[in-house]
């Protein structure tokens, strides 16, 4: 039965051609926090103000947890290297209706347009639906953000709706 499914792993990875998916540790404390306070990720993020240390080490400890949380965060790493590269996440999961929303991040410019993206999100799906058991995956885009619409949209995600600031997406797996 779906409710039993357990959403906290001990250490998993998921990989695609040129890109793994892991678990948060707490190693990745600087880069996330770096990661969250750049302000040139602010504007697709929603994010106002800086986060502490101290938050984002609270943030990584629930990780730990998603069943607690209802929220996912994968770090994006290259497999030729194992730097990590950004995260997605899938955060309000509802293990009841099925569904969760999903939201990427590749921090760099220089590791844009490469497909790691691309291959995240197929990952995603694929855990989403298979080990997660969800039926439906959803997000929101700026209409600014013409990157995000394509990946989104490339992967089968169909427009819901629109409003003043943002283009809601899903997906059924």
């Amino acid at each position: 039965m779906f409710l039993k499914v357990k959403l906290q792993f001990d250490f998993m990875q998921w990989s695609e051609k040129d890109i793994f998916l892991r678990n948060v540790e707490i190693a990745d404390l600087s880069t996330i926090l770096a990661w969250e306070n750049n302000t040139e990720n602010w504007s697709v993020s929603g994010t106002e103000k800086p986060f502490t240390e101290e938050e984002i080490a609270d943030f990584i400890v629930e990780q730990m947890n998603p069943a607690a949380t209802n929220q996912l965060r994968l770090i994006i790493c290259l497999n030729t290297t194992q730097e990590p590269i950004g995260t997605i996440d899938l955060f309000d999961i509802d293990r009841q209706k099925q569904t969760a929303g999903v939201g990427i991040l590749i921090n760099k410019q220089q590791h844009r347009e490469k497909g790691y993206a691309t291959q995240a999100l197929k990952l995603v799906k694929t855990i989403s639906k298979n080990t997660l058991h969800l039926l439906q995956l959803h997000c929101s885009i700026q209409p600014s953000n013409t990157a995000s619409i394509q990946l989104f949209s490339q992967q089968g995600f169909k427009k819901k709706s629109i409003d003043k600031e943002l283009i809601h997406y899903y997906c059924v797996l």
